[in-house]
């Protein structure tokens, strides 16, 4: 497989690859395989791939026995691939003509969705929204992504980084990032006009998870780059736990942090996981430095 089998692929359908989607195929054998060797997906292994378009990546899946749901919003790519791999593998591969921002993980249920692994060529409009919607609900075992590279190492970023993000925080407290690799615009036809990066993390065993009024907290803290923790957290005068962030706030001076120069891309996980148990009343290990944990079990805040 390679840019021309692409292009021969596309001719045959009579398809140009739509700006509109996002659509950037895959041309580099050896990044479909490396994707999948890093998927860790063998036999009777559960994937959700997000994107497969001419099913290069479904095809490697499919060899190597694993069942595959795939998710993918282009209508002739889905007829595509119901004609030719969900026949060449019966009962092993199921098609969804869907957004992938309305069914993140395949509509799998939360105990199915929870056993299975993420592979995804991510339109990179809709990489942040799409994981924002996963980490809201069951967690799946890894992803497997490829990503624009500005994302993600906003992603990767570790506190204190300019570079950080409340997606980033969030995703951090629930996987580990294992390994990444750099992919160049050439392995993709049509060719992006930027770098991109495949990633691949697994869930922790003890993962940590965000309350939606957590998670809104976040998001204003972040939203502003150049405005002081002290004046997010004044301007969340309206929201429904203001006490608990203001007491958040003073906890974080108490720890030796500066009013004056303090902003919420220097604060590491521990502190945002600190909010959040503030937020569901529970008790924080230590006023000062220790790890908050999560509840036995590691579920956290869940919706």
């Amino acid at each position: 497989m390679d840019k021309n089998w692409v292009r021969r692929q596309l001719d045959l359908l009579g398809k140009r690859p739509l700006h509109s989607l996002g659509q950037h195929f895959l041309t580099d054998g050896a990044l479909v395989q490396r994707c999948v060797e890093w998927s860790q997906l063998g036999a009777d292994g559960l994937a959700v791939e997000i994107g497969p378009g001419l099913g290069t990546v479904t095809r490697a899946l499919l060899e190597r026995g694993a069942r595959v749901h795939a998710v993918e919003r282009d209508g002739q790519l889905a007829d595509l691939l119901r004609g030719t791999l969900e026949k060449e593998f019966p009962g092993r591969l199921l098609i969804h003509c869907a957004d992938a921002l309305s069914l993140p993980l395949a509509g799998l249920s939360a105990e199915r969705a929870g056993e299975a692994r993420v592979v995804a060529n991510l339109p990179f409009a809709i990489s942040t929204p799409w994981l924002d919607a996963l980490l809201t609900g069951p967690l799946p075992r890894s992803l497997t992504l490829f990503l624009q590279r500005e994302t993600a190492e906003r992603l990767l970023a570790e506190a204190p980084s300019r570079r950080r993000s409340a997606l980033g925080v969030r995703l951090s407290c629930a996987y580990l990032a294992m390994r990444h690799l750099s992919v160049p615009p050439e392995a993709f036809h049509p060719r992006p006009r930027v770098q991109s990066q495949l990633v691949h993390w697994e869930r922790r065993p003890e993962f940590f998870c965000f309350s939606a009024p957590c998670r809104s907290a976040m998001r204003h803290c972040f939203l502003n780059r150049r405005k002081l923790l002290a004046a997010a957290i004044r301007s969340l005068a309206s929201h429904p736990n203001h006490c608990e962030l203001r007491r958040w706030f003073g906890d974080l001076l108490g720890q030796g942090h500066s009013e004056r120069t303090l902003r919420a891309e220097e604060l590491e996980n521990r502190h945002w996981q600190s909010l959040e148990l503030l937020f569901r009343g529970e008790k924080i290990r230590s006023a000062r430095g220790t790890e908050a944990m999560p509840r036995p079990g590691g579920r956290g805040g869940g919706n």
